[in-house]
This record gives C-alpha cells, structure tokens and sequence, in this order.
C-alpha cells in the first residue's frame, strides 16, 4: 500500500492509497451463528390458492340399541314394514344403529307373485297335439335387484309327484312380471279322459325370499252327442179340427215324419249308429229303421216318415226312441237316446149349422148326413175343436152368420163319451139347456136317436157321437156366445 499526500483548502491530508488486490487467500473457519434479527415488515404479495381438501379423518362410532324396540305409531302411520305394535328386535351380537333401522324397515323380501297360469285342454281323443301353457308372474323384489326364475313341470294327471319332468325354464329375470306362453307337445292314448297336471314354480336370487308354487290339471273330456232341437214325430196329416199339435193328436192320426238333428259334439269322434224304434200303449220297443253309414264327420240330419200306422187301431200313445252310438260308445260309454211320445188323446166337436131338421127318430144313416153337413158348413173355425177325453168344461162358442140364418137349424154334435150336457148358457149367462131353444127327448135333455150314432172319422175311427139341435132356426145371433158343459 504505497502513501498519498493531499492538500486542500490549505489542509495537509496524509492516507494511504489503494494497491492491487492480491491473490485470494484461504477460506478461515465457519463462525459461530449470530443472534435473529428483528422481523421485517409484513409482504404486501397476492394470496396463493388453496389447496386440496385433505382425506377426512375417522369418524366415531355410531349409538346402537341396547334392547328390542316398540314401534309406537298410535294414530294409523307404519315406519316402512312396520306398523303400530310391531317389535324390531334387538341383536345382541351385532347390535343396529339407526342406519340400520331404516334399511331393515325400507327392505323386505317377498316371494315371487304367479298373477295367472292357464293352459288349453287337449280335445277328446286328438292323441297327438300342442298345447298353449301361458303365465303372469310378478317379480316382487325387482326394486332390490332380483333376478326371477320360472320353471314348469309336467306329469300324467294322477302320477305321482316324483315323475314331474320339466318342460319349460325362463331364467335371469331382471323386470317387474313376465307375461309369456309356450307351446308344449303331448301324446294320449285314445278315448283318455285323463290328461296332464302342470305346475310353476317362481323363485329369485334374493336372501330370505321364498318360492311360489302353482298346479293345474287340464283333461280331456267326452260330451255327450246331443239332439237339437229335440226328437220330433211331426203329423204326416193334420187335422181338420183346431186344436192339434204333434204331441197332442186327434185319434187316429196316427202317420208322422220322425227327424232330429244329431250334433256329436266331439271334433275327433264320429257317429256310428242311429237306431229307431217305436211302442204302442206301452208296450215292448220295436225297430223301424237302423242306418250304420253316411255320417261322415259332421253332424247328421235324420229323417224317417212312418206311415206304418195304418194297421193301428185304437191307440192312445206312440212313442218314439232314438237311439246315437259313436266311435267312444261304441268302446264301452253310454249310447245316448232321446224319446218324443204322441198321445191321441183329442175328440171332435163340431158347433155348426143344417138345413135339415132332425128328431129323435131320425135314422142313423140320416143323422150321419147331418154330421157331414156340419163338418162342411162350420163357418167359424174355432167351432170346429179338438177336446181332450174329459169332456167339455164351459167350452165356449161362437154364433156366426150361419146358426143366424132362419134357413138352419143348429146343431151340437161331440163324442158320446162325454156324456150329456149338464149346463148350457147363452151371452147374458141364461140357463137355454132347460128352455125350449134345444131339442129334448122326453123332456130330459138326452139327445135323439137313442142317444148316440156311429161316424168314420178322415183317419178312419169310428166315433161314436151324440148330437143336439135347436129346436127353431136361427136360434143363435152372430154375436151370441154359448158355453157348453158335459
């Protein structure tokens, strides 16, 4: 370092004057640390952003019960399955916390629902066939995930339950129901009247859920052949006389046309016989007619005219039977048959009007000429009926054009057996049977001829009749009525 000598403002300054710098010497030994110095001031800088929020840290244990508890719920609420009275009860081993409680109240496993489950019936003898099996089935816990199952099962009608086999699955079943039908085979022997028994079986994958179980039983089933509308004699002839029907005949009308529609009622059984037969007053059946072909596999229309009954004579009944077999009664079931009687059990009477004046001597062949005169004349249909055997009970007549005329006398004419009239009355209920307006043999109120005569009826009986005539014509007015009694 070399001195510098300065003056100024006549001041004399001595110092010394910077030399070179040297080299750098060694670095000396770390000192000891000072004391901190005071804080500086607060920086003025901007706020950096915040940071991630930190894992949260464990929480404490939620209060358990310690005991069952009540549910009290007086005024009609429910805590999820659970209603007024019920008890959730406690687990000691693993004691609930309310989190608990809820979940088991808003949880409940329920069984599958089998909503329906139907199949057809296999129709009589069809030995080899489908059949349609359809079901519903809900899927009760699908709100908790539950994947259902359907099965079905099928054994002969009456086997036992360990033949079962299966004949249809449907599994994995994530929805609320399954509404399905499948077709399933069979084979029958024929003529079976037993058949299948089916049953489903619903389950799921949920814990504590059970099963639903189902059965049905479809058979096979005969129906008996029918005949509509019924067995009918029909009249070949009518009468000339109102009144008849073909049930209820004038005797002697004996001629019908027999016919009835046979339905077999059964699509895969046909008919094989149609026997007629007919009995006369009760008597023993005989065969009219038997046809064992032409039936086809349809319905059959039968028809059979009788008029065999020409060689009766006096019958009071017919009666006919029909007589149906087919391809299953004819293996051992019940023919079904189905009657239809003919009763002649009406008489004519005739109220009518002659020109001829007849008296209690009168011929019979005279008397016969009258009765002919009366059929023929009758200008009022009504007055010419048919009358069951019992008589006449306050029958009543009609005045007409004719019984008014003063050219007729009228005349009464009805079967003998019917004995005498009792009563006789006119319009104004006047008692004429004891006045002078009929004919009276004797005074007795018989009728003339001895009492009766015999006629040939149009179906060729003979009648035995009794008649009564006015004694004056014109006797009845066209508006008059009579009521006539026996």
């Amino acid at each position: 370092m070399a001195i510098k000598v300065t003056t100024k403002n006549n001041i004399v300054k001595i110092g010394y004057e910077q030399g070179p710098s040297g080299a750098t010497g060694a670095t000396g030994i770390q000192g000891e640390q000072g004391d901190t110095g005071p804080q500086g001031p607060a920086g003025s800088g901007a706020t950096g952003q915040t940071g991630p929020q930190g894992p949260v840290g464990p929480g404490g244990a939620a209060p358990v019960i310690s005991q069952n508890v009540v549910v009290n719920l007086p005024t009609g609420g429910s805590f999820g399955k659970y209603s007024h009275g019920d008890v959730i009860t406690y687990n000691s081993e693993d004691p609930q916390n309310a989190l608990d409680l809820i979940l088991d109240a808003v949880n409940e496993s329920g069984a599958p629902n089998i909503v329906t489950f139907t199949s057809t019936t296999p129709p009589f003898n069809l030995t080899s066939s489908n059949l349609t099996v359809s079901y519903n089935v809900q899927n009760q816990n699908e709100p908790a995930g539950a994947l259902m199952t359907v099965r079905v099962d099928r054994k002969a009608e009456g086997a036992d339950d360990n033949t079962y086999s299966q004949v249809h699955i449907n599994e994995n079943i994530s929805a609320s129901s399954v509404n399905t039908s499948f077709s399933d085979s069979y084979t029958l022997v024929g003529f079976s009247t037993t058949g299948f028994t089916y049953r489903l079986t619903a389950t799921d994958d949920k814990p504590g859920s059970t099963s639903d179980i189902q059965t049905i039983t479809v058979s096979p089933s005969y129906s008996d052949t029918t005949i509509s509308p019924g067995l009918v004699a029909a009249r070949s002839t009518n009468s000339g006389f109102t009144g008849e029907t073909n049930s209820s005949r004038e005797k002697g009308n004996y001629d019908s046309t027999v016919t009835a529609t046979i339905n077999k009622n059964n699509t895969y059984v046909n008919i094989t016989e149609v026997k007629l037969e007919r009995r006369v007053d009760g008597g023993a059946y005989s065969t009219l007619v038997t046809e064992n072909s032409g039936f086809g596999g349809a319905d059959y229309s039968f028809s059979f005219t009788d008029n065999s009954n020409s060689a009766l004579s006096d019958v009071s009944t017919i009666e006919y039977k029909i007589t149906v077999k087919d391809q299953y009664t004819a293996n051992g079931g019940s023919s079904f048959f189905d009657t239809f009687t003919v009763n002649l059990d009406k008489f004519p009477v005739v109220f009518s009007f002659a020109t001829t004046a007849s008296s209690p001597t009168t011929s019979d062949a005279d008397l016969q000429s009258i009765y002919s005169a009366l059929l023929t004349n009758a200008d009022v249909s009504s007055n010419k009926r048919l009358i069951s055997s019992s008589g006449m009970a306050s029958e009543v007549f009609n005045g007409s054009n004719g019984t008014n005329n003063v050219a007729h006398f009228t005349y009464v004419a009805y079967p003998n057996s019917f004995g005498n009239f009792t009563d006789v009355r006119d319009t104004g209920d006047f008692d004429i049977l004891q006045d002078d307006t009929w004919l009276k043999d004797g005074g007795t109120g018989t009728p003339f001829s001895g009492g009766a005569f015999d006629v040939t009826t149009s179906f060729g009986e003979t009648l035995s009749v009794k008649m009564y005539k006015s004694n004056s014509t014109g006797a009845f007015g066209s508006t008059q009525t009579v009521t006539i009694t026996t």
